[in-house]
């Protein structure tokens, strides 16, 4: 199952993918892709999300990784510290 974010991500927006996020694992879907080319900006909310839904993802067995977004959007991961620790892929 592949999600494209669109625009930002932040504590207006954030529970709107928590619930999908919560939704898709009760269908039991196996893999997630977050697709993140389209985010235009996130914010702590938005960054506090992704590591909660990874971190769920792993505990119920579920594969998550992230496709990079733009330059501004990676650079956000990049200075908390996540880009090693969460699961990135190139577009």
């Amino acid at each position: 199952m592949r999600l494209v974010l669109v625009g930002e991500l932040d504590i207006g927006s954030a529970g709107k993918l928590d619930e999908q996020l919560r939704e898709l694992r009760t269908v039991r879907f196996r893999r997630f892709v977050v697709d993140l080319r389209r985010l235009t900006f996130i914010d702590s909310t938005g960054v506090h999300l992704i590591i909660n839904a990874t971190t769920v993802a792993r505990e119920d067995g579920i594969d998550l990784s992230l496709i990079q977004g733009p330059r501004s959007v990676e650079r956000t991961f990049e200075l908390c510290g996540l880009l090693g620790v969460l699961s990135f892929r190139a577009p």
